[in-house]
């Protein structure tokens, strides 16, 4: 049974996709943190919230956009063909 038989190419370029998604990802995540994190800091000194809140708060959103980014990137793939 040669269900679960790849070769070499196949593995090339599954590889390649896969890594090339998580980078994507990874960029999209990052540049999204730092731009709430801005927003965040800008209610810094209000009360009791400080840059250590502003941190954890921006770091506690980042499954949501994850989860954001990966339907926006189904969308698009599933519409654009």
């Amino acid at each position: 049974m040669q269900f679960f038989s790849m070769n070499i190419l196949e593995r090339y370029i599954g590889k390649t996709i896969l890594s090339a998604i998580f980078l994507t990802l990874f960029m999209l995540i990052g540049l999204g943190a730092i731009i709430k994190f801005v927003e965040e800091f800008r209610d810094v000194g209000r009360g009791s919230y400080d840059g250590l809140k502003a941190a954890y708060y921006t770091f506690l959103t980042i499954p949501r956009d994850i989860e954001t980014f990966f339907r926006l990137r189904h969308y698009l793939a599933h519409y654009s063909v």
